[in-house]
């Protein structure tokens, strides 16, 4: 009788395990699973509602790529920040990539301050940059363009990363020739670094 109770309560225990263990891989990944340096990617553009948590309509304020340039043949990666928000990025014919920021309930765009394209020089934000290759592990990203106007040239700027899109700095802007056809092993040469601040000045009457 002992003999038998063993049995039936170790096929109940196996069953258990089986089932927990079935459950566990139906379970739904969804862009929330993102943690710094694993990425969740979603193929193509269709493929994305499937990584919405339930209940969530996975709203998008405002228009990725503005509608008519979004690619949705192309993956979209959604990344983690350090110690921070879920960021994608989205992929757009032609003019580069997008990145945006789930805020509260909804996605929103974030434009990056990039090089002008007029002549009097400085920087201007865009939410069109370009090709975006992410680095979890120094917590940086770099974005490479080119113009229609230059074809020739590219240009590749090196953004650090905090704990919010509030915090992402332009660090460096770096330029290249296109040669032939090659668009790989480019000889990168800085245009500009961003420097340390410099500590404030002590008040020489509080602090002689």
């Amino acid at each position: 009788m002992r003999s038998k109770a063993r049995s039936s309560l170790l096929g109940y225990l196996t069953a258990v395990v089986v089932c927990t263990g079935a459950a566990s891989k139906e379970r739904p990944t969804t862009f929330f699973s993102a943690s710094p340096g694993k990425p969740v990617i979603a193929d193509t553009w269709e493929d994305v509602p499937k990584l919405y948590p339930k209940g969530w309509p996975g709203k998008w304020n405002g228009k990725p790529c503005l509608e008519s340039q979004l690619a949705t043949g192309a993956p979209i990666e959604f990344h983690r920040l350090s110690r921070g928000p879920i960021v994608a990025i989205l992929p757009c014919f032609g003019i580069g990539n997008e990145l945006w920021v789930f805020a509260k309930r909804d996605f929103e765009v974030v434009p990056l301050p990039m090089p002008s394209d007029f002549a009097g020089g400085g920087f201007a934000l865009r939410r069109n940059t370009g090709h975006f290759v992410w680095t979890a592990d120094s917590s940086t990203f770099t974005v490479t363009t080119s113009s229609d106007a230059v074809p020739y040239v590219a240009q590749r700027m090196t953004y650090a990363v905090g704990s919010s899109v509030q915090s992402i700095r332009l660090m460096k802007v770096e330029s290249a020739l296109y040669t032939g056809a090659n668009r790989d092993n480019l000889q990168w040469e800085t245009e500009w670094e961003g420097k340390p601040w410099r500590s404030a000045p002590k008040d020489p009457l509080l602090n002689p």
